[in-house]
């Protein structure tokens, strides 16, 4: 039976898998209701197939098989159709390219949920094979303790299954805030801890001791998961009492609207600040931050950490999911909305790209020798100055090339 059930699913492995890659891919366009009316769409077909192809129609476990696969096919098929209208990316030919560049994201991204299928497997080889060993030197023999197993998972094994769950949203957890180093061996902390238990305690308790590793296995888990979640929990929180700008627009004179972008080290933040102080212009920097998070409802912490280094690993998935696709547009409606005040220096945050088409923007790059930038930054990416209005060596001194950008804003006002 294992044998006609088995080659009937494998055949459908290849799509099935394809299937699952495809959920994925929707969700993080953005699209998670999408890939939930598959994967449901999918499992209905398979719940009614079952009986249906196994009593109805006479064809016993093949028909339990032929049931499976056709609901994983239907899923695939549903998935595969989104790709003509997916939100941020299109399928050419050169999509099917490997390319080194792409896994690398891609394995720190997956390595999380890989490690947690694999441990999966393990445990259920390594329980198996244990039931039937100890088994054999009960009173039970063999097949019972293998066969009995599904009884006691209820009762024993599944004892503190909301422990576990809570231990994998955890690991989750950590995963999608770009702290991957963390949640890599926490996705596997419960299941490692389970190989070992399930090895450890038959030897005391004979085939009993398989059936309470897992309930010991789950409070060690969670008791380490508390402690590393309630340290993460309190760096975010020290984050969160650092001092925040008011979330205000301030009215200001018609004029130019100045963007700073600029090269780490150069002093960029602070020239835009003297900029916006001696024309008398508002200056947003954390500000804009600040407006976005209010009218978005994010916090302020997670909209600032969208280009930190700490994702850069894992960028390009990174930046195509949903909550950071709504913290992009909550930036950039708040920089729309601070335009339609009046004139301001707006540093970062990509204003000079959301203001690319808009009358009257300025757009100055900041830079320096690397010397010069060195001196408090390095080992980072800098930037290109191309395709501003107005790039300045800023070595010759914070007050001269604030100076030269009012002048130069004054000269083109006159205009």
């Amino acid at each position: 039976m294992a044998h006609d059930y088995g080659v009937i699913i494998f055949a459908m492995m290849p799509l099935a898998m394809t299937q699952n890659a495809l959920a994925s891919i929707i969700r993080a366009d953005g699209s998670p209701q999408y890939a939930m009316a598959a994967m449901l769409t999918g499992a209905v077909i398979n719940i009614i197939g079952d009986p249906v192809a196994i009593f109805v129609l006479d064809m016993g476990i093949q028909g339990a098989a032929w049931a499976t696969i056709l609901g994983q096919f239907v899923s695939f098929l549903i998935c595969a159709a989104y790709l003509g209208r997916s939100k941020n990316f299109r399928i050419k030919g050169s999509s099917f390219k490997p390319s080194a560049a792409l896994l690398k994201p891609v394995m720190a991204l997956g390595t999380s949920s890989l490690l947690t299928q694999l441990s999966i497997v393990i445990i259920t080889v390594v329980n198996n094979i244990l039931l039937v060993k100890y088994g054999a030197r009960s009173i039970y023999g063999a097949d019972i303790p293998l066969a009995a197993f599904v009884v006691l998972c209820l009762r024993v094994y599944l004892a503190l299954i909301v422990v576990t769950c809570a231990q994998k949203v955890c690991a989750i957890f950590l995963q999608s805030i770009g702290k991957a180093k963390a949640a890599a061996p926490l996705s596997v902390l419960r299941d490692a801890l389970l190989i070992l238990f399930s090895l450890l305690l038959p030897a005391v308790f004979g085939v009993t001791g398989i059936f309470w590793a897992a309930p010991v296995a789950d409070i060690l888990a969670i008791l380490v998961t508390v402690w590393l979640m309630v340290r993460v929990w309190k760096g975010l929180g020290q984050t969160a009492k650092t001092s925040k700008p008011a979330a205000v627009i301030q009215p200001s004179r018609k004029g130019m609207i100045i963007t700073i972008a600029r090269e780490h080290g150069s002093a960029g933040k602070r020239i835009g600040q003297l900029v916006a102080q001696r024309l008398g212009i508002p200056c947003y920097y954390k500000e804009l931050v600040a407006i976005a998070a209010q009218e978005s409802g994010l916090a302020q912490e997670f909209i600032s950490n969208i280009n930190s280094d700490e994702n850069a690993v894992m960028r390009e998935l990174y930046l195509t999911t949903d909550p950071i696709q709504r913290a992009i547009a909550a930036q950039d409606r708040a920089i729309r909305h601070i335009v339609k005040a009046g004139s301001c220096v707006i540093i970062g945050r990509s204003a000079d790209y959301v203001l690319r088409n808009y009358p009257g923007v300025v757009r100055i790059f900041i830079h320096a020798p690397r010397s010069y930038r060195e001196k408090s930054v390095s080992g980072q990416e800098w930037g290109d100055p191309h395709g501003y209005e107005l790039c300045i060596d800023a070595s010759m001194g914070e007050a001269v090339t604030a100076d030269m950008i009012c002048a130069y804003i004054d000269r083109l006002e006159e205009k």
